[in-house]
């Protein structure tokens, strides 16, 4: 059999798995585009991060404000929490100091802490962390992983 022959013969092997190696980089490359979370629970609270986004970022003095908008479902009462993140690309590159940013409220940025009513809530969240050397963000995503604690 010439060298030719015995090339054709293995051209489907080598399509199908061409096909496999692809299908498996698209999967790898859409699940890095998401974050390895949808939804976020705690108790009755769930905040619904496909419906939740970034909206803008600001320094000020040596701070880094992230201000989020969050849609939360309470299945219960109404409730206190906090919220709080770890925010891995922006540490890496250089716009913070640590990768653990501060939940305050956007609207009133003394406030840590958010009413949770009943049903749906939309909260304005400033992550807030200490700048680092870097002046640019280069994404628009949530934190990597968000973190939320009932204090009431």
């Amino acid at each position: 059999m010439s060298n030719k022959k015995k090339v054709l013969k293995k051209i489907p092997f080598i399509i199908t798995f061409a096909i496999a190696i692809l299908e498996l980089f698209l999967i790898i490359i859409n699940n890095s585009n998401q974050s390895f979370y949808s939804k976020i629970y705690t108790d009755d609270i769930c905040v619904n991060v496909d419906e939740s986004y970034f909206d803008s970022f600001n320094i000020e003095n040596d701070t880094v404000y992230f201000n989020c908008v969050f849609t939360v479902e309470n299945i219960g009462e109404k409730k206190v929490i906090e919220i709080s993140a770890k925010d891995y690309q922006d540490y890496v590159d250089g716009l913070i100091c640590s990768e653990n940013v501060i939940g305050k409220n956007s609207l009133n940025l003394m406030e840590d802490k958010f009413v949770v009513n009943s049903g749906t809530n939309i909260l304005y969240v400033s992550f807030i962390g200490q700048h680092g050397t870097n002046t640019r963000k280069n994404d628009r995503l949530l934190p990597n992983e968000i973190f939320i604690k009932q204090v009431q």
